[in-house]
């Protein structure tokens, strides 16, 4: 868990000034830490990467909110510490903020790829049945 926290801290070092200049009108900014704003996009992107489970009791949903934005403003926080201290100049921090990079830009490039395929509804039958047989032809295999 710690590892997460501390991959995450080293993309918001590395991509936290890239963010706060990309924001745009359409992304509203819903606080500001340290005059860093937080905009929509970055919030739900939070969630996102921590895999949240959103309830569905109001009240279970305002809390869980709650503790996120504080995660996420402590985020930020430790972040701007980082940067104070100059810690991106490590050559550990650096190779584990090129690391970082290349995932993020390598997982943007295959969501863009996937988003340009469609699979019909007949594609997804046959490979399903392809699937099926298989499965089929393995457990006769080990029941025989």
């Amino acid at each position: 868990m710690k590892r997460n926290y501390l991959l995450v801290i080293l993309l918001l070092i590395a991509f936290g000034p890239a963010l706060a200049e990309d924001t745009k009108p359409q992304d509203p900014v819903i606080l500001y830490v340290n005059n860093v704003p937080v905009t929509q996009s970055l919030l739900r992107m939070y969630y996102l990467e921590r895999g949240v489970q959103i309830p569905s009791d109001e009240i279970q949903r305002q809390l869980q909110q709650r503790q996120v934005v504080n995660e996420l403003i402590n985020l930020i926080l430790l972040s701007e510490q980082a940067n104070t201290n100059k810690l991106q100049e490590k050559q550990e921090v650096k190779t584990a903020l090129l690391l970082s990079e290349k995932t993020v830009l390598s997982k943007a490039m295959i969501a863009d790829y996937m988003a340009g395929i469609t699979v019909s509804s007949e594609e997804q039958a046959a490979a399903y049945q392809g699937i099926l047989q298989e499965a089929e032809y393995r457990a006769e295999y080990k029941i025989s």
